[in-house]
């Protein structure tokens, strides 16, 4: 969805979300190989890897000629990574007992201000993760820490 009005533009988006694995086996080996777990062994079982919720907004206002702000605000849910890349090299991956990451429910709300000086020339504030949300995003990736970014561009 999109609202627009003369200097300024929301966009929401929302996203729910339910996975489910069918047939899933956490085993790659034949029977032959190894009889106690086998890819022929499976179950179906909700998958936690995706948020169940993504959502948030978009907002570009423009106050006065040359000044732009752009927001963006959204939060996701939890979710949780399983397998063998949590656990020990040789373990043998049992979802019941495999090592859990586990991603909490955050929000995060950025902000840009834009002031364009000449045609080709601008500065700017970015301010990122104004929450102070400090927790990864994805699996394996930095926590995200609050920063604030002042520059300048000039397009060619």
């Amino acid at each position: 969805m999109n609202l627009s009005f003369s200097r300024l533009k929301i966009t929401p988006f929302v996203t729910l979300q339910q996975t489910n694995l069918k047939n899933f086996s956490p085993s790659n080996r034949s029977p032959s190989y190894d009889s106690t777990q086998s890819y022929l062994d499976t179950s179906d079982l909700p998958h936690e890897g995706t948020p169940a919720f993504y959502g948030g907004l978009n907002v570009f206002y423009v106050p006065l000629s040359g000044l732009q702000i752009y927001l963006n605000a959204f939060v996701f849910g939890s979710h949780n990574f399983y397998g063998s890349v949590m656990a020990p090299p040789g373990t043998p991956l049992n979802l019941a007992d495999a090592p859990k990451a586990v991603i909490p429910q955050q929000a995060l709300i950025n902000i840009k201000i834009n002031y364009v000086l000449k045609d080709q020339v601008h500065l700017f504030v970015n301010a990122r993760n104004l929450l102070s949300n400090n927790q990864p995003q994805h699996f394996h990736t930095d926590r995200i820490r609050p920063m604030v970014l002042f520059g300048f561009g000039v397009d060619l």
